[in-house]
């Protein structure tokens, strides 16, 4: 996954067999500006690299619950 200066949402539960990679914007010359919001549980059988992507938890209380 590459998101590039943008917000991904994973609100569901995810098995991945292998490796997991996120990687957002590798250039060093600008901000970061990748968020990724995580409610969810991720089970992998490999290794899981997330680089250059700022980690949040959902954030349910601008829109009320959200059903997922």
């Amino acid at each position: 996954m590459k998101p590039l200066n943008s917000t991904f949402e994973l609100t569901k539960n995810i098995v991945v067999k292998n490796n997991l990679t996120i990687t957002g914007n590798t250039d060093v010359s600008t901000a970061e500006k990748e968020i990724g919001m995580f409610d969810s549980i991720v089970y992998t059988g490999g290794e899981v690299k997330i680089t250059n992507v700022s980690i949040e938890g959902f954030n349910y209380s601008n829109e009320g619950k959200k059903e997922c």
